[in-house]
């Protein structure tokens, strides 16, 4: 019997995630394309931070809420309330997430300069093409 509990409390877990990911992805990919439009290819790491700090909210409320909703599988402290301890849960996993997405900002700027070097690509080419188009 506990064999059958922990295998659909894990692929109820396992769902969750791939939901939360998936919707999490079309948020980072949506947000990032539309900051590289609003700063016309410039500010990369508000690009960067902005899409990736958006999305990780977006997946942290999606997998908690859905693993705790759809299987009851989350332990919540007696006397706790459901909204309380989801939402601890909620920001811890959060701040987990933002700190990562934080710290990897350098390393991102140094991977985008030496690559584009190395693959002698522009990243601002669409951007710079219009300028000259307008001018």
């Amino acid at each position: 019997r506990t064999y059958f509990q922990i295998k659909r409390f894990t692929s109820m877990a396992t769902m969750a995630s791939m939901i939360a990911y998936l919707t999490a992805q079309f948020v980072d990919v949506q947000i990032f394309h539309l900051l590289k439009k609003l700063t016309k290819g410039k500010a990369l790491w508000l690009r960067n931070n902005g899409s990736t700090l958006t999305s990780q909210m977006v997946d942290s409320v999606a997998v908690i809420l859905i693993t705790y909703f759809g299987t009851h599988a989350i332990y919540l402290h007696p006397g706790e309330t459901v909204a309380h301890g989801l939402v601890i849960l909620i920001l811890s996993n959060y701040v987990f997430k933002m700190t990562s997405a934080l710290v990897d900002t350098i390393p991102f700027y140094i991977g985008v300069k030496y690559l584009s070097r190395y693959l002698h690509l522009d990243p601002n080419k669409e951007f710079k093409e219009k300028e000259e188009k307008a001018s």
